[in-house]
Order: C-alpha cells, then structure tokens, then sequence
C-alpha cells in the first residue's frame, strides 16, 4: 500500500483545501473536486499553512509553508 500524502487542492469555487490521498492526484481521480492541485507536503502543517495562506489572500510556495508549520510547532511564529 503506497504511503498517503497531502496536497492542497483548488476547489470549484475557489477556496483551497488540504486532503490526503494515497495516489498522485489526476484530472480522473480529483477532477471533479478540484481545478488543480498543489504538492505533495511533507507535513500536513505545511499543507493547511499553504490553503490559509492563498485563502487570505496571500500567496507562499510550498517550502516557505513546511517552514512556517515547523516555526509554529517549535513557538517561534504564531499561526497563520
């Protein structure tokens, strides 16, 4: 059984979300859910920090958000 991993997904309406999946996300697969997805994250902190991030309207990469969930977990920054 393949590991399942996070990744951020654009929905219809524009809001992003963070969900697991076992498998590389399609168009087949998560089309009908998503416009596109971003990932995989190593971490699901990484991966709500990203959706948060575009969903205020802000924009970060993928790296910058794993870094942000571990400085959150440590005390060092505040959330999102």
């Amino acid at each position: 059984m393949a590991r399942e991993r996070w990744y951020v997904g654009k929905r219809h309406d524009g809001k992003r979300e963070p969900f697991k999946s076992a498998s590389k996300p399609t168009e087949g697969s998560h089309g009908h859910v998503y416009k596109f997805v971003d990932g995989p994250f190593e971490t699901k902190g990484g991966a709500i920090v990203f959706a948060q991030a575009w969903n205020a309207g802000g924009q970060t990469t993928q790296d910058a958000a794993e870094r942000h969930s571990r400085a959150v977990r440590r005390g060092i920054a505040s959330r999102w």
